[in-house]
Parts: structure tokens; sequence; C-alpha cells
């Protein structure tokens, strides 16, 4: 029994060997295409005249060479997805636009009238990256679709800034005024159908020029596959500056809008410019000799926040805060300080969000909030926001009460800066040339904001309904 046994088992191995054998030979025969590639079951048809190209699905069991395997269904599928696409995915991706003229219309909804590129149904599924891939591989950031469509409207449809300022980055230009009052009907309270699209060129090609100036911090994460010791602590030195800005930014948040929004992170750019660190530096000693204690409350470095339009970022991130600057504010003195011999920040960093937003979107002035009767703002703070994060002394600081009528007040002498009399906002004191040296940029904070579910709203729903 064991002879016909050793002889079956020695007819299976060498059939398995010689499907090996054949199958290695038509994998060397195939070039470097992929697996997924040429196991995939999906074929290309094309059926118009036009230039658009039609999917067509293959049936189970039928025949189908390589050569009507097209890659580019197996990227618009990856495009498609739902989901974030994974490392796997992203390598596949970026083989197929390395292989792909991308630039090519592929057919949608079934109608020729509507064909889009791929770089639309990128955006359109809201896959950062993977748009990223397909700039880098020469896709036309301004291609139209068959309604007249083009990628950056798409995204700003969608809601992805990350997308808009890759597009923006490549050369897509802001959309023409109709397409801009089609994303205000659909979006109304969104910077994405703003002008610029929430996006501010020369800000961004700062950050993304290497420079010592700006530089992005990168997300969290995790080394992997054991990297350089260097490479480790430079991962962790930029998770730990990353936490501590986020561990700041949620301590600072004083509940302003906390019933309705949620606010998180969503970029933060470190600044650094040292003529400003030395500036800060001499200053904090200029306290000291004139007699404040190494231990003094005015020479404790707090974290403040302050809030302008993303266009000024640049100049304050050079510059610094400077007073008399162009305000849109042009009329108001100051709530408790000149504001053309000093700055405000705040020790808030949702009050910072009030101008952050535009200046024809803001209400004319703090109102009581309607829901939780609050005092706050009536018009919710932008969806994207860039606040700047500072460093700051406040020397000899003069606490203000509640009593007498602080707006357009002259620095005092003897002081360094005023403290708002609820306490949440201070305004620093300015040189003569309209520095102010009491602070220094650290960060560039970029916020989203969300919406949250209102519990108060079901409150009292549930107390019409049970009493």
């Amino acid at each position: 029994m064991i002879a016909p046994l050793d002889d079956f088992l020695a007819s299976v191995f060498a059939a398995g060997t010689q499907n090996s054998t054949a199958e290695a030979e038509s994998d060397s025969s195939s070039g470097d295409e992929p697996l997924v590639l040429r196991s995939a079951a999906l074929t290309l048809r094309s059926s118009n005249d036009d230039g658009v190209r039609q999917p067509r699905i293959q049936r189970r069991g039928e025949a189908g060479s390589s050569a009507e395997r097209d890659p580019l269904i197996s990227l618009l599928e990856l495009a498609k997805k739902s989901s974030p696409l994974t490392n796997s995915e992203m390598e596949q991706a970026r083989w197929l636009c390395g292989q792909l003229d991308l630039n090519v219309r592929v057919a949608h909804h079934k109608e020729a009238v509507k064909f889009w590129y791929p770089l639309h149904v990128a955006c359109w599924w809201r896959h950062a990256k993977l748009v990223g891939l397909m700039l880098e591989a020469r896709a036309s950031p301004t291609v139209e679709t068959g309604r007249d469509d083009t990628p950056l409207y798409l995204a700003a449809q969608r809601g992805d800034l990350d997308i808009v300022r890759q597009l923006r980055m490549k050369g897509a230009g802001c959309q023409p005024m109709d397409a801009r009052r089609r994303l205000q009907d659909k979006n109304p309270d969104s910077v994405l159908s703003e002008p610029d699209h929430g996006i501010d060129l020369k800000y961004e090609l700062a950050v993304a020029c290497p420079n010592h100036l700006l530089r992005e911090l990168p997300l969290p994460k995790m080394p992997t596959l054991r990297p350089h010791q260097a490479a480790v602590e430079e991962i962790y030195r930029n998770a730990f500056e990353w936490l501590s800005v986020e561990r700041e930014f949620s301590r600072s948040l004083a509940g302003l809008y906390s019933h309705r929004y949620l606010f998180e992170l969503e970029r933060i750019v470190k600044v650094y410019n040292g003529d400003l660190e030395r500036a800060y530096e001499a200053n904090k000693a200029r306290l000291l000799s004139r007699g404040l204690a190494i231990d003094d409350p005015g020479l404790q470095e707090l974290v403040v926040f302050h809030g302008t339009q993303r266009s000024r970022l640049p100049a304050v991130c050079t510059e610094g805060l400077r007073c008399g600057q162009t305000s849109d504010n042009a009329n108001d003195p100051g709530y408790f300080g000149d504001s053309r011999r000093g700055v405000y920040v705040t020790a808030n960093a949702d009050y910072a969000m009030y101008y952050c937003a535009d200046s024809t979107r803001r209400p004319s002035a703090p109102q009581p909030c309607h829901i939780c009767h609050a005092p706050g703002m009536t018009q919710p703070p932008p969806d994207h926001m860039a606040i700047l994060v500072l460093k700051c002394v406040l020397g000899k600081c003069n606490k203000l009460d509640q009593a007498a009528d602080h707006r357009g007040r002259r620095p005092d002498d003897g002081f360094d800066s005023n403290e708002s009399p609820r306490r949440l906002e201070y305004f620093l004191y300015a040189e003569e040339d309209g520095r102010c040296t009491l602070c220094c940029p650290t960060h560039v904070i970029h916020v989203c904001r969300r919406e949250r579910f209102d519990t108060s709203r079901l409150r009292e729903g549930l107390h019409e309904v049970y009493g």
C-alpha cells in the first residue's frame, strides 16, 4: 500500500512543478506588469468616436488577453473608493500614474456629455494623496468635464481644502464669478467659495519653499522598518512639538462655540525668525534690567493667539506684529487700548477665530449667543482658518476694571501692557517704530470647524413632546 501512495504523491509533485514553471514563464513574458493588474476582471472598449473611453465588465470565464486589460480602469477603481487608500494601494496607484496618460476622457454616468478625467474622479472622492500623485504625473489641473467643471470646482464643492491647495499650487486659477456663485449657493459659509478659495498663494509658496522661516510639521506617526536613529529622533521631535501645540490649543478654548462646533488641527506650520527671536530676548533682558524679578508674573512666558486674515500671514511671520497696520475695523479705536499704539492678543483661541473671518461676514459687534446666551458672536467662525500662535511676556501689566470706558485708551506710563476687564485679552504696547517685541510668533495653526450635534435643541424637542 505504501508504493502506490508514493507514486501518487510523486505524480502530484511533478504536476505542481510543471504548473509553477508555466506560471513563471508567463510572468517573465508579461514584463513588469503587476499581478494585480493581470488578474483584474475589468477591460475597456471604445464605443464612441469622441475619444471617451467606456468601461466594460469582463464576465467570468470570458477570454481576455493582457492587451485587452487597461490599467486605467484599475486606477479609476482606486479613485472611486470611499475609504482612504492603504499603503499597498498607494504603491499600485503610483505605478499606474507613471504608466498612464492621465489627460484622457473617461465616461461618467454612461453619458458622453458627462465625461470626466481621472483627476476629477480623485477630487470628487477626496483622495488628496492620489491627487498629488496625479499632479506629479503631469495631470493637467485645468481640464474641464463635459459640463465645464474643473477639478478645483469639484474639490471646493466637496469642501476639501487640502486638494484645493494642491491644485492652486500647480497652477489652477480661481473660478469665474458664476462658478463661485454656485459654490456660495451650496456652501454659503465656506471659505472655499471666496475669490481665492481659502488659499493665499504667497504664504503657501513660502511654506513649500525649503527655508528656515516657515516649515510644516509632519503629522505624528510611528517609525517603520527600523529607520536610522537620527530619523527616529526627528520623528519623535516633530510629534512632540505637534502634540504640545495641539494641547495648548485645546486648553485655550473658552467654549465660545462649544455648543455647536468642534475644532481640530489640520496643519501646523513652525515659524522661526531669528531677528524677531533676538528682539524678543532683548526685550526680556530690558525688563529684567528695569527691576523685575526673574520669577515675576510679568516675565512668565505665555502662549497667546492672534487672529488675522490669511493674506497677512507672510508679513506677520516676517516682520512680527505691528501696530498701525491697515485694518478692516478702521473706525474702531480699540476695545481697551489705542490700536495705533499697540497690538491685541488673546489667551483663548476661539476669540481669535472671529478675526480670521472675512470682514464682510463679521457681525458689526459681539452679541450674546441666541442658544446659550453666552457672550459670543452670532456669526459662526470660518470652516477653515489660520491662527497665529505666539510666545509672550506681559511685563508690568495694567489690569483694567469694568467700571470705566477704556476704548482708545493710550498707553499708561510705567506699564508695558493692558489686561482686558474680562481677563481674556491683552493689549501689548508697541515700540516707537511700531514693532511689538513683547511677543514672537512660533507657529501658525490651521484649524477646521466641524458641526456637532446640538443637544440643546434635542432637549427642547423632548420637552415639547413629553412636557
